[in-house]
């Protein structure tokens, strides 16, 4: 029996609804996952109360160590609540905090009824908490929250090594707080101009601050590159752009885009496609460095001493010595260790100076060269690496070809003034100098007359160290990665302004303990009541008349 054909039509029609009405519901669904996420209070998306605040949040889980080490509980752009949210806790009534089942934490501690940090100190141990299953809970007396105390810990904590920890059984997890939105900016944006030779590898960079964590997009003439476009083209865990095998059609504009919900924040960087590399050797390759465009490594042996390995150089280039002392600044101590083999140049690393090599302690640059310092100094803007160990070359060896050591020569390009007038100096202004050649900072390299930093600074001399997560009001980043604080403030996040805790409620202010009016002493570590006054010296004595509540 057949089948009308107008029965195949309706049933194709109903099977084609079908699969577009379960489409839109998937795509629904997740759209709906993705706005739960980005407003979620915690990690997990989920919250167990405070619900009916919008910067307050209950999330469940546990934690290693001190109570502060928590925020990883916290969605993005929120942490655990400390002693320094205590407007946003105040907002917490007795009634909504014993309403939450469980026990959940914070980074303050409650002794003598004040709002105050979370420490390993005899006064300073009673961990704050809201929920019904806390332990401590007292109606009406005073602590961060409005209306009464809760504690998920008391008393002995810090005789035993416990205190502001998570104890399994009694505390369910943390107090979010919503921290205060900043807009992102690009710390370390792509360079401006990048000029790249077919078949070569193009790294971008880029790198943002924000909160919440911005997010960053890559973007190509004004579209967007998602994930792995190609077996080329792909884009990084630490956001970072690589195409590999570069081509004319890979030319373009290039944005860094940093978006969050606080703002947006773009860089851009114009890549330009070369038909061939700018190297300096005479083979036409280069083994490294060829980001530098007087710099290149250059593979081959030679008989003699180094400089007489010019013929492994181009035209119009000669084996590095000691007068490209300008050229040889621009490589860090991360550009000499990138590449493989061992390249040695006309120049001896003794005593700390940039000279011609005579006998030994050839300088080279390489991952396979035998003799590292990084923090001494030679030719190079940071750090000394030797061809040879030390007294290796004892028998003045040392300026010469070494089998199975040396990889071959840097060559450096000439400069285009005449020899003569180099020598003495003469007719500077016939020849436009780089903008920046003498004035790139920290490693950086003067390529195009603008300074190309070396990682971890930025700035237009390469000035400026980059420090992430971004170092607190109350501290300057002294080097990558490693934040100083100001004058007058201590401790690990520079929050401190005493050398030690002021005890029983008091307050450092200004780097001095301000006590209530039960205590005194330099810590207030005294109670008034128990120290005779005349036990006190004339110094104390002016200290505790000027101390108020």
């Amino acid at each position: 029996m057949r089948i009308p054909s107008l029965c195949i039509r309706l049933i194709a029609t109903a099977c084609i609804l079908s699969l577009l009405t379960s489409l839109v519901s998937v795509k629904a669904e997740r759209l709906r996952r993705k706005s739960k996420h980005i407003d979620a209070k915690c990690s997990d998306g989920s919250s167990e109360g405070l619900d009916q605040h919008k910067t307050l949040a209950a999330c469940t889980g546990s934690w290693i160590g001190h109570v502060s080490n928590s925020s990883h509980l916290c969605a993005d752009g929120w942490r655990v609540c400390s002693w320094r949210d205590e407007d946003l806790l105040r907002r917490i009534s007795w009634s909504e905090a014993i309403e939450i089942a469980g026990c959940f934490a914070y980074n303050a501690a409650h002794d003598n009824g004040v709002c105050g940090q979370c420490a390993s100190l005899p006064n300073q141990d009673d961990m704050g908490a809201i929920g019904q299953g806390c332990p401590h809970q007292q109606f009406g007396k005073a602590s961060c929250i409005t209306g009464g105390r809760i504690d998920a810990s008391c008393c002995k904590d810090s005789h035993l090594n416990s205190a502001c920890q998570y104890w399994e059984g009694v505390t369910t997890g943390v107090v979010c707080c919503k921290m205060p939105a900043i807009k992102p900016q690009i710390t370390l944006p792509p360079e401006k101009s990048v000029k790249v030779a077919k078949g070569r590898i193009l790294t971008l960079s880029c790198e943002s601050s924000g909160t919440p964590l911005p997010k960053i997009t890559w973007y190509k003439d004004g579209h967007p590159i998602k994930g792995k476009l190609s077996k080329r083209m792909h884009i990084t865990m630490k956001r970072d752009l690589k195409v590999k095998a570069m081509s004319i059609f890979d030319a373009g504009e290039y944005a860094c885009v940093a978006k969050s919900s606080a703002g947006i924040a773009t860089a851009y960087s114009r890549v330009e496609v070369t038909d061939k590399d700018a190297t300096g050797c005479a083979d036409g390759s280069s083994e490294g460095l060829y980001f530098l465009p007087n710099i290149s490594a250059c593979s081959g042996r030679w008989t003699g001493h180094v400089k007489r390995a010019r013929h492994l150089c181009a035209t119009g280039w000669r084996v590095c010595s000691a007068n490209d002392h300008d050229l040889l600044q621009s490589i860090t101590w991360s550009h000499a260790n990138t590449f493989d083999g061992c390249y040695g140049y006309n120049a001896e690393n003794t005593g700390g100076k940039c000279t011609r090599c005579h006998r030994k302690n050839m300088a080279g640059v390489g991952k396979h060269c035998t003799r590292y310092r990084k923090y001494a100094t030679s030719c190079l803007s940071s750090g000394r690496i030797d061809v040879l160990k030390k007294g290796a070359d004892s028998d003045g060896s040392g300026c010469l070809y070494q089998r199975g050591v040396t990889t071959g020569v840097l060559c450096c390009r000439r400069s285009q003034q005449p020899n003569k007038q180099r020598a003495k100096g003469l007719h500077a202004t016939d020849t436009k100098p780089s903008l920046c050649a003498r004035s790139c900072k920290n490693g950086g390299s003067c390529i195009n007359e603008r300074c190309v930093c070396a990682y971890g600074y930025k700035g237009a001399w390469c000035q400026n160290a980059i420090c992430k997560p971004s170092c607190s009001d109350n501290a300057v980043c002294a080097s990558p990665g490693r934040c100083k604080c100001r004058p007058g403030y201590l401790g690990k996040n520079c929050e401190m302004t005493c050398k030690v805790p002021c005890y029983n409620g008091g307050r450092c202010r200004n780097g001095e303990c301000i006590c209530s009016k039960n205590y005194w002493g330099t810590y207030c570590q005294h109670v008034k009541s128990t120290k005779s006054y005349k036990h006190i010296n004339d110094t104390e004595k002016k200290k505790l008349s000027n101390r108020v509540e």
